[in-house]
């Protein structure tokens, strides 16, 4: 993610599931969605893996002579500014309004930390989760 190094499934990783199953939690930003596409081979992992006995780091597009590549990419209408930090996007509607810079800043701080960001201000959005880019969003739209 840019210049930082994620690591999103470790190593050796291993899971299990019986037919039926339900999964779907996890906290934003722990690796559901790089799982998903990886199984459905929509990513590749950076290094080897084994899914279904064949190393998908090596298959090919061709691979799949029938098989649709596409990934509905429900975040891409969150409208965030690439170039911006998680603060400067949630700041944006404050000073658009005029607020002094240091209210703005306050208040963008405030709602990255009720969000669960604020571990994440100097992150832009393409460093983020689908997740946490979502909750930048939501930030960004009740900082009014």
């Amino acid at each position: 993610m840019g210049a930082a190094s994620v690591v999103a499934l470790r190593p050796g990783f291993r899971c299990n599931y019986g037919r039926g199953e339900y999964w779907a939690y996890g906290t934003s930003g722990s690796g559901k969605s790089t799982l998903l596409n990886i199984l459905g081979c929509l990513d590749r992992p950076t290094s080897e893996s084994s899914f279904s006995r064949a190393a998908t780091s090596r298959l090919e597009t061709t691979s799949f002579p029938n098989f649709e590549m596409k990934l509905l990419d429900s975040y891409s209408n969150l409208n965030l500014i690439q170039q911006l930090t998680v603060l400067e996007n949630i700041e944006v509607p404050l000073l658009y309004r005029k607020h002094p810079p240091s209210d703005a800043r306050e208040r963008a701080v405030e709602l990255a930390e009720r969000v669960g960001l604020a571990d994440r201000l100097r992150h832009r959005p393409n460093e983020l989760s689908g997740g946490q880019q979502q909750r930048v969003a939501i930030a960004r739209s009740i900082v009014k």
